[in-house]
């Protein structure tokens, strides 16, 4: 969305549209890198999963120690398939993750892990 008016504005005023071009490739990286370095593993002893490079934020969890793992998703979300995933562990531990590729796809995962 942020190209998109980035892009309306550098055809409005050149010099200002190429900052806020610029800023909206910046943010765009950013995105990326960080869908790229996210990992989500299920295995059928644990729930492992790690997000970000220079802050990186790690949950391992072992699998019977998951209560509820829950999907929030917005219009768009649905429509790229993305989300915020929230587990919930035992004792009321929450954790969540957000702008995570195929949230449902990795909840289907744990689900079929604890079976």
């Amino acid at each position: 969305m942020l190209a998109l008016v980035a892009v309306g504005v550098a055809f409005a005023s050149p010099p200002g549209g190429a900052v806020v071009l610029a800023v909206a490739l910046l943010h765009g990286f950013g995105v990326w890198l960080r869908y790229h370095s996210s990992e989500f593993a299920v295995t059928d002893k644990r729930v492992i999963i790690k997000v970000g490079i220079l802050h990186r934020r790690t949950l391992e969890m072992l699998l019977s120690k998951v209560e509820a793992i829950s999907v929030d998703q917005g219009l768009a979300g649905r429509m790229l398939d993305y989300g915020t995933i929230v587990v919930v562990g035992s004792g009321g531990t929450r954790e969540s993750f957000e702008r995570i590729a195929g949230p449902l796809e990795f909840r289907r995962a744990v689900q079929s892990a604890t079976l």
